[in-house]
């Protein structure tokens, strides 16, 4: 994305890459939070959670919302 012996933290932050960078990940919250319910504690809650969970990893899975090439093999993106 940049290299600061090279470039500032302004300019790294603004280049075109890091800017679509972040926007995957950001893209990828905003859908996350669209369509995760509020969790209860009783029968329901878990199914509506279980949909939810179901609907976002498909989403997940399509090129729109893929996270960054870079990033795709990170651990933190499956749990861990």
């Amino acid at each position: 994305m940049g290299n600061l012996a090279h470039n500032s933290v302004e300019e790294i932050w603004s280049a075109p890459s890091y800017v679509a960078f972040r926007k995957r990940f950001s893209r990828r919250l905003d859908l996350y939070e669209r369509l995760m319910p509020p969790i209860r504690t009783d029968f329901e809650g878990l199914s509506k959670l279980e949909q939810a969970t179901e609907k976002i990893a498909s989403y997940f899975a399509t090129p729109e919302f893929q996270a960054p090439e870079p990033c795709q093999g990170c651990p933190h993106l499956f749990g861990y």
